[in-house]
């Protein structure tokens, strides 16, 4: 984006692209992982106590609705993930805000 100031000089406005696509795998694949998951192997993505095992099991359906800020080094993602409960054969949806970091080459739910 360019825009001019008062004193004729072109300033630029520089966006930080987020990268959902790296990103939009990392969820996907966690919640495919997460209600089977016990608290041993969250901790691998997750910090402590974030999010707990649900002990249930759930069939992972779709990501719904996700949307990414970048806030410093950290994103923030806001969304929905549809579930199909084996046992009662219904739809369980579940909102999630989440704050990820990138530490090396993973990513880790951390708040």
């Amino acid at each position: 984006m360019l825009w001019t100031d008062f004193t004729g000089f072109k300033l630029f406005r520089v966006y930080f692209l987020v990268p959902t696509n790296e990103i939009s795998e990392f969820i996907t694949t966690f919640f495919k992982l997460y209600p089977i998951a016990t608290a041993n192997e969250l901790s691998y993505n997750v910090n402590d106590g974030i999010l707990k095992p649900t002990g249930k099991y759930y069939i992972f359906q779709e990501l719904v609705n996700p949307i990414y800020n970048r806030k410093g080094n950290q994103i923030t993602v806001s969304l929905a993930v549809k579930y199909l409960d084996q046992q009662t054969k219904a739809t369980q949806v579940s909102q999630f805000d989440l704050v990820l970091e990138k530490s090396g080459s993973n990513w880790k739910i951390i708040k």
